[in-house]
C-alpha cells in the first residue's frame, strides 16, 4: 500500500510489520506522531535482503569485489549495494582498502574480505602479492567420521592434510566434533590425506574452487571392521565436484540467511 502526503503533514501511524521510513528499516511495533516527507510506502520485505552474491576480479596488485543484493520481496530488483555494504579485511597489514570493494597488497599475503549488509554477510579469501595480481582462494571444510556398529561417529585427533597439488603441506588436526577446517587454498585439483592412530589411512582427491568446499572423510579401523571405505584412487570420500578451469576470473560466490555457504554460479 502506498500513501502519499504532503511534506510536513503529521500522522498517527501503526505498524505491525517491517516498514521502511525515509530509508531506515524498522521492526516490530511502532506507534508514533511522525512527519512524513514525500511518500509513505508499506510493503511487506520490500527493503529486506534475503541473499548476497559477491563477484570478485583480480586486479593488477589486488581485487576489486562487486555485492549484489536480492530482496526477499521477490517484485522488488537485485540492485548493487557495493557503496551500501560494510567491508572489513582481516588484516590491514597485509591489504587496504582504496574504494568500496577494492583491496590492494600492502605487502604478500592473505586476507579475507567480508561484506556485510543489513543481516547478511559474504566472504572471500583472497591472497595478494606486490608483484602479481590477487588470486582467489578457497576453503575446505568437513568431519571425519568412522564406524561404530551401525552408526558412524565422529573422529576427534585426526591428522587432516594435502599431499599432492600446490597446496602440499597445509595440514590441522579435527577439533572434538570430528571437524577441521584446511584455509587459503589455492584452486585446482587437491589430495586429502586423514590419518590417525588404530586406522588406516584414508585418500580423497577434491578440485578447490574459490569458495567454501565441503568433504567428509571415512576412516577405518586397521582390523577392517570399518563397512566404508573412501581409500584409493577409484573412490572418492565427500562431494564429487566437476572440475573447472582454475584461475579463471571473474568468480560470483553466494550467500543468503538460510543457506550461509557460498555457491558457484555459472
Amino acid at each position: 500500500m502506498v500513501a502519499h502526503l504532503p511534506d510536513g503533514q503529521r500522522a498517527m501511524v501503526q505498524f505491525k510489520m517491517p516498514v521502511a521510513i525515509i530509508g531506515k528499516a524498522y521492526f516490530g511495533t511502532l506507534i508514533a506522531a511522525a512527519t512524513v516527507s514525500g511518500a509513505c510506502v508499506r510493503e511487506t520485505g520490500a527493503t529486506v535482503v534475503a541473499s548476497l552474491t559477491m563477484r570478485c576480479t583480480p586486479t593488477p596488485n589486488g581485487v576489486c569485489c562487486h555485492v549484489i543484493a536480492l530482496p526477499r520481496n521477490v517484485s522488488q530488483p537485485a540492485r548493487d549495494v557495493t557503496r551500501d555494504a560494510m567491508w572489513q579485511l582481516s588484516d590491514t597489514g597485509i591489504g587496504r582498502m582504496s574504494r568500496p570493494g577494492c583491496v590492494y597488497a600492502v605487502r604478500d599475503g592473505n586476507v579475507d574480505v567480508k561484506a556485510s549488509y543489513q543481516t547478511v554477510s559474504i566472504h572471500q579469501a583472497v591472497r595478494l602479492s606486490l608483484q602479481q595480481p590477487g588470486q582467489l582462494l578457497g576453503t575446505v571444510h568437513g568431519t571425519v567420521f568412522a564406524a561404530e556398529g551401525a552408526r558412524l561417529r565422529q573422529v576427534s585427533g585426526a591428522r587432516v592434510e594435502v599431499i599432492r597439488g600446490d597446496n602440499a603441506g597445509v595440514g590441522t588436526t579435527t577439533d572434538g566434533d570430528g571437524g577441521y577446517d584446511l584455509r587459503w587454498l589455492s584452486q585446482g585439483e587437491t589430495r586429502l590425506r586423514a590419518t590417525k592412530p588404530g586406522f588406516e589411512p584414508t585418500y580423497a582427491t577434491i578440485t578447490i574452487l574459490p569458495r567454501d568446499n565441503l568433504m567428509s572423510l571415512f576412516l577405518r579401523t586397521t582390523d577392517g571392521r570399518q563397512s566404508i571405505d573412501a581409500s584409493g584412487p577409484r573412490r572418492r570420500a565427500g562431494n564429487e565436484l566437476p572440475p573447472i578451469a582454475p584461475r579463471a576470473p571473474p568468480v560470483w560466490i553466494h550467500a543468503s540467511m538460510n543457506t550461509p555457504t557460498a555457491q558457484r554460479r555459472d
